[in-house]
């Protein structure tokens, strides 16, 4: 019996070395990564926070130098029949968001979050590239306003160029920077920060089945599954169910910056 447990104890010894060996370096390599992923939402965090930062300021910056231009507009109106000349002029500040071209080469195992990001890059490469071709435009826009003045055109007539002009870039700047780029660059960025946020809490494996998951959910086929869980359309469904959230954290930050100024 002795000799038989020995060889038993044994054997039993050459199995579990090989086997607790394989188990901590599973156990130590999923360790490792748990600890990379925290440090991505991190990273992801911190970033978000910085641009979102901007994007309000951006906004905040173009919405006075909105005022500014209808001051001038009505100057221009009260004076019209006036002979004289209008000359007032206001400024664009430089405006740049913060872009960290990095991010979309995180690894964040969520689709969600890896789209958002690329989606982030992009629009915010955009919409700086239009601030600055924004600001080139104002500058000319006040040259061509000299430059009528120097050809003698009529009082009138520079008024009335001027006058269009500045009605064409206030246009541009509401409509365009201001309704589509900034607030849409917001709302994504909103989004993609809830759901990161979401995902550094200690049960996050949860929030990922609720929102990405496919197991234990009813689907009809293959292609059922794909659609949620896949497709392009999966970023609609995940956004309508942050809706709410996403419109409380904008208001929140709107009342701040309100009460900041």
């Amino acid at each position: 019996m002795i000799e038989l447990l020995y060889k038993w104890q044994t054997l039993i010894g050459s199995f579990l070395g090989p086997f607790l060996a394989v188990a901590f370096s599973v156990i130590g390599y999923f360790f490792i990564e748990s600890r990379k992923r925290k440090e991505s939402m991190r990273i992801i965090e911190v970033s978000l926070t910085q641009t979102l930062n901007d994007l309000f300021v951006a906004r905040k910056t173009a919405e006075q130098f909105l005022k500014r231009v209808e001051i001038i507009m009505e100057e221009i109106q009260t004076d019209m029949d006036k002979d004289k000349y209008v000359l007032t002029e206001t400024n664009l500040p430089p405006i740049n968001i913060y872009l960290d071209e990095e991010l979309p080469k995180i690894k964040t195992k969520s689709y969600y979050v890896h789209n958002k990001l690329l989606i982030i890059t992009g629009t915010l490469k955009n919409i700086n590239t239009n601030l600055k071709e924004l600001k080139n435009n104002f500058s000319s826009l006040a040259k061509k306003n000299e430059f009528l003045i120097h050809v003698e055109a009529t009082h009138k007539e520079q008024k009335q160029t001027y006058l269009a002009n500045l009605k064409d870039f206030y246009r541009i700047v509401e409509e365009d920077l201001i309704k589509k780029n900034l607030n849409r660059g917001t709302e994504v960025l909103v989004q993609t920060k809830i759901y990161n946020q979401k995902l550094m809490k200690r049960w996050s494996f949860i929030i990922k089945w609720k929102y990405e998951g496919v197991s234990f959910k009813y689907f009809k086929n293959n292609g059922g599954i794909l659609k949620d869980n896949r497709h392009m359309s999966a970023l609609d469904r995940i956004d309508e169910m942050l809706k709410q959230e996403v419109e409380c954290q904008i208001k929140e930050a709107e009342d701040r910056q309100k009460q900041f100024n």
